[in-house]
């Protein structure tokens, strides 16, 4: 069973090798900092420019547009002076879910200088839209301008040197990227997963892991997760090949 394993083991990693020869480490590279380059700039970008639309007038009329879909709710529109007074208009109506959170609500409400819960969910409703809005704008920016780059190094590749190059990087890069979620994430994971909260279970894993001899060089050459491991007070063993 152990020479199956090995087989399927190398198998997989020639695989990615083969396909990180054939695309290349460009498309690979700026595709994958695309994805995560366009949702970080979304997500932290998308913030801070709701919150600078949020300090315009205009943004400061519509919320009163938006604080009349609240407006008829039981409790939003009683006015209030602190924490305890919201929290009772709260409970008295559908807006009871930020009866839970009330200190935050209300010191946001402060920092405003918001007197109901209608003008405070109106603010809120109008920002989240704002915050999509922008984020969604950002993400396809970002992603044009890798897609841009992504173009210009293709250009590039078009000499022979650099064309092997990205090539033998592509390989490089996509049997390190497997590397990375197959065995450092997933296969420290489940060690760790197995010896802190499945009792009994830990033999069993280690046994299937020394009757491969890949899967015991793996397992001991993994320092990266003995790294993580050691994090949660889990030292993991060495192993020694069983076939």
């Amino acid at each position: 069973m152990g020479t199956y394993i090995d087989i399927g083991v190398i198998a997989i990693f020639a695989i990615a090798l083969i396909v990180g020869l054939i695309k290349g480490f460009n498309k690979q590279i700026t595709k994958l900092l695309g994805t995560f380059g366009a949702l970080l700039v979304g997500l932290v970008g998308a913030y801070f420019l709701a919150n600078l639309v949020a300090q315009l007038n205009m943004f400061s009329g519509v919320v009163n547009t938006f604080s009349g879909i609240f407006s008829g709710m039981a409790g939003a529109s009683t006015e209030v002076t602190s924490a305890e007074e919201l929290k009772t208009a709260l409970e008295s109506g559908p807006l009871l879910i930020f009866s839970f959170m009330v200190e935050t609500v209300w010191a946001a409400m402060q920092a405003l200088n918001f007197t109901t819960a209608a003008m405070y969910c109106g603010y809120l409703m109008l920002w989240i839209i704002c915050y999509i809005v922008l984020f969604i704008v950002l993400y396809i920016i970002v992603k044009l301008l890798f897609k841009g780059l992504r173009k210009l190094f293709e250009a590039i590749n078009r000499m022979v040197v650099f064309k092997i190059l990205d090539k033998l990087l592509g390989a490089v890069w996509a049997v390190a990227m497997l590397y990375a979620f197959l065995v450092v994430i997933g296969l420290t994971g489940t060690e760790i997963i197995i010896t802190k909260w499945v009792s009994g279970s830990a033999e069993n894993l280690y046994g299937f892991l020394q009757s491969s001899k890949v899967l015991t060089f793996i397992h001991n050459t993994n320092y990266l997760g003995k790294m993580i491991a050691g994090q949660f007070q889990i030292e993991l063993p060495q192993l020694v090949f069983a076939g």
